[in-house]
């Protein structure tokens, strides 16, 4: 877990972005200096299981590698007001089988409309207080 480091950049020193990792979760929680997800989280792309990225206000867009995490089971977004759409590849996310979308007003509606065949695929899928599989 990265959790309230107001100062912390995480893009710097991305110069080595074939590092590998082992992750199999990670939750970026309250970091205001979070735009988009570092690319050194590709290290992972086999083993993540679980992202979860809380509470970061400035958070605004989803890295076109994302669908590169093949292992990704759970994806929760939550309380990210500045992100408003998802990736046209979500679906290649052949693993998820939850997310999660809160408050996060523009992403929540749009996942109800016109984003909801990128995400279709997924079982359970919580958009604020509901399923969006009922």
């Amino acid at each position: 877990m990265i959790k309230s480091c107001e100062e912390l950049y995480l893009s710097k020193g991305e110069e080595h972005p074939d590092v590998k990792f082992s992750l199999q979760g990670l939750v970026f929680s309250n970091l205001p200096q979070l735009e988009v997800l570092p690319r050194w989280l590709q290290g992972s792309a086999n083993t993540l299981k679980e992202l979860v990225i809380k509470d970061c206000q400035n958070f605004e867009v989803l890295p076109e590698w994302l669908p590169n995490l093949k292992s990704i089971q759970k994806l929760a977004i939550i309380n990210c007001p500045k992100l408003s759409s998802l990736l046209e590849g979500m679906q290649h996310l052949t693993a998820l089988s939850e997310l999660w979308i809160r408050d996060c007003d523009e992403l929540s509606r749009k996942c109800k409309q016109e984003d909801w065949s990128k995400i279709a695929h997924i079982p359970p899928v919580v958009l604020d207080e509901e399923s969006g599989n009922d």
